[in-house]
């Protein structure tokens, strides 16, 4: 930042009392190093740097050279990771400052440094266009994916603190760090219900909520794992009930009894052409579906299938999983493993979820059950 952009900050921020405005140079190594860095150390460099203007010289100036030049002082400021709020539309770039923004990123993985490059503009421009949407009367889609509660496990040192020494009533959730992230996450839900409440369209609005794996058990955070999925065998990363049975919540206003529960098996697959199905669009003529609708399943409480497959050919040290499939149907669950005691064998496991929803138990020595659900992997 430069001199003359110090009275705008003011007129728009209320800047904390713990927070402190240093102006400088972007445009100059020594300002970057003396009014910017002044000898100390810090850990993160977080830079939302672009060009006013876009044209040539001003991109190549701020959008790369600029950002150059602050990466070499962070770097000798002992700055291990950096976070860059980029760009959108740059992965076809035609425009001078796209082309200097993707060659400082390059200049960014090639540093040695840990980083993030995360592009704003995508998100916030897309989010903007849906509430003008929403005013002018027309159907919106927002596709919003928290990183809470993914790793790297962080959180508020405040609300960390505020779940330390507290576990849930089974006594095996035991994360302050995993409790702070949830309440985040639960926040900022919040905050987009509590938008649709304002904006009047709260009743107009289906909500689907759905978690693409299970909770990760193979982990440390502070001497625990981050969160526990018992009763459920494993979690993220393996084949087992804690890594493929997870929360799905799905709110539609006017159709959906609120407070219904459904055991019916469901597939992130469905999610698709359930919201074709729901808003009454039709299929596309291109369009390929592996899930089904899970309107009868919201209208009724009626099932869309008897029968779910799970392909899973990986091998996960860290959950030791080993390269499988699995179909469930009925009460029973077969997991076949692409390696056995002999080579070119299958070796089998077979559960039956009603009674050892845990997986303790392999009944595979119960060949009738087994044959079936082995003829349905076979023609799947």
């Amino acid at each position: 930042m430069t001199p003359d952009g110090i009275d705008g900050i003011r007129r728009v921020a209320d800047l904390p009392p713990d927070v402190e405005l240093r102006v400088g140079d972007v445009t100059e190594a020594t300002s970057l190093r003396r009014d910017g860095f002044r000898g100390e150390r810090f850990d993160v460099l977080l830079s939302c740097l672009a060009s006013r203007t876009g044209v040539p010289a001003d991109a190549w100036a701020i959008d790369h050279r600029a950002h150059v030049l602050a990466l070499a002082a962070a770097k000798e400021a002992g700055v291990r990771h950096v976070v860059l709020l980029s760009a959108i539309c740059v992965q076809k770039p035609k425009l001078a400052f796209q082309h200097a923004k993707l060659a400082f990123e390059r200049a960014l993985i090639d540093s040695g440094l840990t980083y993030s490059i995360v592009r704003p503009t995508a998100f916030f421009k897309s989010l903007s266009g849906q509430v003008e949407r929403v005013r002018d009367g027309k159907p919106f889609l927002l596709n919003l994916w928290f990183y809470n509660v993914h790793a790297p496990f962080q959180a508020k040192p405040e609300l960390i603190e505020k779940y330390r020494g507290k576990e849930d009533p089974r006594g095996l959730q035991k994360s302050p760090t995993m409790g702070a992230m949830v309440e985040i996450m639960d926040t900022n839900l919040g905050r987009v219900l509590d938008r649709l409440e304002a904006l009047g369209i709260e009743d107009a609005t289906i909500i689907v909520y759905w978690s693409d794996n299970g909770g990760n058990m193979s982990e440390r955070v502070e001497g625990t794992t981050p969160t526990n999925n018992a009763p459920l065998a494993y979690g993220k990363g393996h084949i087992g009930e804690g890594g493929i049975r997870v929360p799905v919540m799905i709110r539609w206003p006017g159709v959906a009894e609120p407070g219904t529960v459904s055991d019916a098996l469901v597939s992130s697959i469905d999610i698709y052409p359930s919201l074709l199905d729901m808003t009454g669009v039709a299929k596309p003529d291109t369009a390929m579906f592996d899930g089904e609708s899970l309107v009868p399943v919201l209208r009724d409480g009626k099932p869309v299938r008897d029968t779910t497959f799970f392909h899973f050919p990986h091998y996960v040290q860290a959950t030791h999983n080993i390269s499988c499939s699995a179909v469930i149907r009925g009460d029973h669950k077969l997991i076949r493993f692409y390696e056995g005691r002999v080579e070119g064998e299958y070796r089998f496991e077979l559960y039956n979820l009603t009674d050892d929803v845990g997986e303790t138990k392999d009944l595979a020595a119960d060949l009738c059950v087994e044959q079936r659900l082995i003829e349905s992997l076979a023609t799947s």
